[in-house]
């Protein structure tokens, strides 16, 4: 079973270059979804912000795709 890296509630993310990347090219390997969570990350909001936020999406896809994003660097 692989390791799933633990995700709290006040977690603060922050864009790397690739992020930044895969967010302004148009042809992006990532979901809707994953692109819209990672829109909200910003150096400041908590990854339990960042869950209410992503409007639409539920808690726990948010918390996978933060760990998704995360493990991808």
């Amino acid at each position: 079973m692989p390791h799933q890296s633990i995700i709290l509630e006040d977690d603060i993310f922050t864009l790397t270059p690739s992020a930044q990347g895969e967010m302004s090219s148009a042809e992006t390997s990532l979901s809707t979804s994953e692109l819209q969570v990672l829109a909200l990350v910003n150096q400041e909001t908590t990854a339990g912000d960042i869950s209410t936020r992503a409007t639409g999406i539920a808690h726990d896809v948010v918390v996978g795709i933060l760990r998704k994003l995360h493990h991808d660097g």
